[in-house]
């Protein structure tokens, strides 16, 4: 179980980008278990990719912030903490995870930096 600080609520959306497997019965039988929470579970008719299954997951969150997480926990869950506490601190605006870095932050990047960093290349 994640526990994050009162001030946070937690809100999960689940998106089943068209699978074919055995997914829906094991995610319904989820959301049956977890008698506490109301679950939006989304199913695309087609396969649309990731990018569209995040997509329809922003649109229909209430909260402000976001983690997106595979259904096979490429991140782990209790790292969900640790990952907002930047932002929850104020020393970042944004978090990207990666699962090759560990779990402690790593290095900020200054959007301002990056920025005029790209401006130096001609595309």
């Amino acid at each position: 179980m994640v526990k994050l600080p009162q001030v946070i609520k937690m809100e999960i959306i689940i998106v089943d980008d068209c699978s074919t497997d055995a997914n829906s019965d094991e995610t319904n039988t989820f959301i049956e278990s977890l008698h506490v929470l109301e679950i939006p579970y989304t199913w695309h008719l087609t396969n649309m990719g990731k990018g569209a299954a995040i997509k329809t997951g922003i649109q229909k969150d209430t909260g402000d912030f976001k983690i997106i997480q595979d259904a096979d926990l490429e991140y782990g869950p209790k790292e969900y903490f640790t990952m907002l506490q930047s932002i929850l601190d104020g020393h970042a605006d944004v978090v990207y995870r990666s699962r090759f870095v560990g779990g402690k932050p790593d290095r900020v990047f200054f959007l301002a930096h990056v920025e005029q960093q790209i401006s130096h290349f001609s595309f």
